[in-house]
């Protein structure tokens, strides 16, 4: 049977651990940390997009009286927008003004980096215990 990813892995071996080992040299040694930038999420004219705790975008939200932090019902705004989880979301931008760590791990960067389906990998190697089983007869 053919295992193409594993292929492609067996291929990259040394690449990929050479980076590897990089990237924990980074974070050990140097303290230095992947990071991505946002954006608070806006519309294709720029304008804020609220969205509630189920993810769906809140329209007219804040309300079109707004005055901002000092509004007169500003308590009962801040009142909705904790019930509902009504927020301005963060969304991947190159240009962001906001910094988090980046959330992949090395492994899955590596695969990505390298083209290595994680996913196609786990198969094939269900698929060759399989293979094992049969041939020894279990």
């Amino acid at each position: 049977m053919k295992y193409p990813e594993h292929d492609k892995l067996h291929a990259v071996h040394e690449k990929s651990q050479a980076v590897g080992s990089f990237m924990e040299w980074l974070r050990g040694e140097k303290g230095v940390e992947l990071m991505t930038r946002y954006s608070r999420e806006g519309d294709e004219c720029g304008e804020p997009v609220y969205r509630n705790s189920d993810g769906k975008v809140v329209e007219d939200w804040p309300p079109s009286q707004s005055g901002g932090a000092y509004e007169p019902n500003y308590k009962e705004r801040e009142k909705r927008e904790q019930e509902e989880g009504i927020e301005r979301r963060l969304v991947a931008d190159p240009h962001g003004e906001h910094l988090c760590p980046f959330a992949v791990s090395d492994e899955k960067l590596l695969a990505e980096f390298f083209e290595i389906d994680l996913n196609k990998l786990e198969a094939e190697k269900r698929a060759m215990l399989e293979e094992c089983r049969r041939n020894n007869g279990g």
